[in-house]
């Protein structure tokens, strides 16, 4: 499988553990990790003028073209082709035929990346474009411990504290799992709320449920 690494830190995988399938993927991790002084640095470095104070899919697509070129930049440079070379299996049949969307986005894909599209196998371009989807997915999930709705606390994995009101304030989790394994490590009365992040604002998708309910569910 073909993976990126982040241009900052060197790492990978995103914080639930899945590699970086795309330029998409390493450009999210780096706003997510903005508070962090080295991403601060290296993002208002590479791309002078920037507005660290956007957040999720806005951020990331401001960074998109630094990541490409530090990417491009760390990439081996490819033997050229001798003239005398034989063209492709079955490029001859292209010729004279409509070329579907699928396969223009491979040919992108091949003219970025060079010619190891070719040698992918169907299972890897199927596992790649699930992952490329799958970063594109909205969804994430956040720790809160709910007193009242005008009174919430939204936990910061980072800091090991608690953001009041705040859900900007607060981590999130890729995978519900994840976000599960934690909430076993804090006290009662903490929530599992499922959150999107489409068009880079923050929005909760589950229903209210206060601790109060709780509690008078378990006297019931």
């Amino acid at each position: 499988m073909i993976s990126f690494k982040c241009p900052v830190c060197r790492v990978t995988t995103n914080t639930s553990g899945s590699p970086f399938v795309s330029i998409w993927a390493v450009a999210s991790h780096i706003a997510g990790m903005i508070p962090d002084r080295r991403h601060k640095i290296w993002a208002q470095t590479k791309v002078p003028g920037i507005d660290l104070r956007l957040k999720g899919k806005k951020l990331g697509e401001e960074l998109m073209g630094a990541v490409y070129q530090e990417i491009e930049a760390d990439r081996p440079p490819q033997e050229t082709a001798p003239p005398t070379q034989a063209p492709p299996s079955g490029a001859r049949r292209l010729k004279g035929r409509r070329i579907s969307r699928r396969e223009r986005g491979r040919g992108n894909w091949t003219q970025q990346f060079g010619e190891n599209e070719e040698h992918l196998s169907p299972a890897v371009i199927r596992e790649l474009e699930r992952g490329l989807r799958d970063s594109r997915d909205p969804v994430r999930y956040m720790l809160a411990s709910e007193f009242s709705r005008r009174f919430i606390l939204y936990y910061n994995v980072s800091s090991g504290m608690f953001a009041m009101n705040d859900p900007s304030g607060g981590t999130l989790f890729k995978r519900r799992a994840t976000a599960e394994a934690v909430k076993k490590l804090l006290s009662k009365g903490i929530s599992v709320v499922k959150y999107t992040t489409k068009r880079g604002k923050l929005k909760r998708l589950s229903p209210y449920r206060g601790q109060w309910i709780s509690r008078r569910r378990r006297k019931a």
